[in-house]
């Protein structure tokens, strides 16, 4: 399984798959601190690399064959391609990430999308009812096999909220969260 994106949703996709009995989880992301992060939250293996190199390397690290299941945690307009090449034959490609109201578009040349089966999904909160899957993640965290406040690496003031932007900008967090001290 691939990770592209080793934020806060990336390190939950990490989390879930590792709870599915994962065998092989790549985490890619290019900032260095996420990647350590990342295997601290179950990831097998760690790429700093992108674009073609990533395809490479996940490539290599499958023995030619590719992942099966692959998630685009951020950018998809420069990951999705990558993550696409780097999945094996039939495989499933799911991105979480948004992008702004301004891309119409993701290339996935369409010879290839037909020669090799895979599936393109978007996905909001992993297709689950949260009526469902609330109670289910509570017991994961009562029991210690799901990690949530390890997820959150600052704190900040309200007063602070653009330094919380500008940290989430520049990779600095999984989860950065407001206190609102009365």
């Amino acid at each position: 399984m691939l990770v592209v994106g080793c934020g806060g949703d990336g390190m939950n996709v990490v989390q879930g798959a590792q709870l599915c009995g994962a065998s092989k989880i790549i985490a890619a992301d290019i900032v260095p601190t996420k990647l350590s992060w990342a295997r601290d939250f179950g990831a097998t293996h760690t790429l700093q690399q992108q674009g073609e190199e990533l395809t490479r390397a996940v490539l290599e690290l499958t023995d030619g064959i590719g992942v099966y299941h692959a998630f685009v945690c951020i950018d998809p307009p420069a990951t999705l391609l990558p993550a696409f090449r780097a999945t094996a034959k039939a495989g499933n490609v799911v991105v979480t990430a948004l992008t702004p109201d301004t891309v119409s578009e993701i290339k996935i040349p369409p010879l290839e999308l037909f020669t090799s089966q895979k599936a393109i999904m978007g996905a909001v909160y992993g297709f689950a009812s949260p009526r469902v899957q609330i109670p289910e993640l509570l017991m994961l965290y009562r029991r210690g096999a799901l990690k949530l406040r390890e997820l959150i690496t600052k704190t900040y003031r309200l007063e602070e909220i653009n330094v919380g932007y500008a940290d989430l900008q520049a990779g600095k967090n999984l989860r950065g969260v407001m206190r609102f001290d009365a």
